[in-house]
């Protein structure tokens, strides 16, 4: 499964966002710490979705991928099973 996000900076520090889970931020002091956190905040939002017996978003298409500028954060089996 993978997620598109966006990584926005301002007054210094770095912001992930993902349109597919509005809920979700992480932050960094940099676009690589941004990054890294993302994936973990990630993992916790689609295991408060699944806690809540919400659905989760499709994920990303490959076309929708191909034409992305920011980044993207693909979640293993083992990752979503971590979740459940």
């Amino acid at each position: 499964m993978i997620y598109l996000i966006n990584i926005e900076s301002a007054g210094g520090t770095h912001r992930a966002i993902c349109k597919a889970f509005p809920e979700f931020a992480a932050f960094g002091a940099d676009r690589k710490q941004a990054r890294r956190n993302a994936t973990g905040a990630l993992e916790k939002v689609i295991a408060a979705r699944i806690a809540q017996g919400q659905p989760l978003p499709k994920p990303a298409t490959e076309k929708q991928i191909d034409r992305h500028t920011g980044g993207s954060i693909k979640l293993t089996q083992l990752a979503i099973q971590k979740c459940m």
